[in-house]
């Protein structure tokens, strides 16, 4: 029985983990790290992790060399179970952690600015879930009474569905494609830009039809591994 039970633990053990790999059942991701340092939630930093894979170009360089914002500091480097206090020769290597303290707020005025956007748009177009999100999270709670939109300009909202009224606001539903509907656009707008806010799904039907004059892509410190396409077109 005892030489059973050996020889079971020995092929167990030394076959789980080839077996898991075939069966695709090994979560290829850096195990979770528990930040070692913590920020105030109502501070004017925010702390922002990023893992290192092998394949990104800081992979094999040294901090001073990272050309981060002067207002941007790699607090802590998490490698393996240790944790680095980084120096400006200290070498990122793949796998590592980073643990980044950035300002939360960003400087007025300053690179894609949304004041000085939003001042140059002279009407808007969405798809229904971009619609409905800005209800769930404009309008959660309250008395469709005290719903204020946010935005004065004209509005389109593409739908196929009967969707909650804001009070007041300069919304029209459509279920026109998106061509004939441009052409409104473009006189609501006048001398202004139209804004195809989202989604994805909306702003691919205008670069299909050749309507998309500018896409302006804001790229945040932060990875995603999965997510919504930008473009659920051929323009992808």
């Amino acid at each position: 029985m005892f030489f059973v039970v050996v020889v079971s633990t020995l092929v167990q053990g030394t076959t789980l983990e080839w077996v898991a790999e075939r069966l695709a059942l090994v979560d290829p991701r850096p195990a979770m790290v528990v930040a070692p340092l913590e920020v105030d939630a109502l501070g004017s930093l925010e702390l922002v992790e990023f893992d290192v894979a092998g394949d990104h170009a800081i992979a094999g360089a040294v901090v001073r060399e990272l050309g981060l914002p002067r207002t941007a500091l790699i607090a802590v480097i998490a490698r393996g179970h240790e944790t680095i206090p980084p120096r400006g020769s200290t070498v990122i290597e793949s796998g590592d952690r980073l643990f980044v303290l950035a300002p939360r707020e960003r400087e007025p005025g300053g690179p894609l600015s949304y004041d000085t956007f939003i001042t140059d748009v002279g009407a808007l177009a969405m798809g229904r879930t971009t619609y409905e999100w800005i209800l769930d999270h404009e309008f959660a709670g309250k008395n469709p009474s005290d719903w204020r939109w946010p935005y004065d300009v004209p509005c389109w909202v593409f739908t196929h569905r009967e969707l909650p009224v804001v009070p007041d606001a300069p919304i029209t539903f459509t279920s026109g494609d998106v061509a004939t509907v441009h052409a409104e656009l473009l006189e609501a707008a006048g001398d202004r830009n139209v804004w195809i806010v989202g989604g994805g799904d909306l702003a691919g039907q205008f670069a299909d039809v050749g309507l998309l004059d500018e896409v302006i892509v804001w790229i945040a410190c932060v990875t995603l591994g999965a997510g919504a396409p930008l473009l659920r077109s051929s323009a992808r």
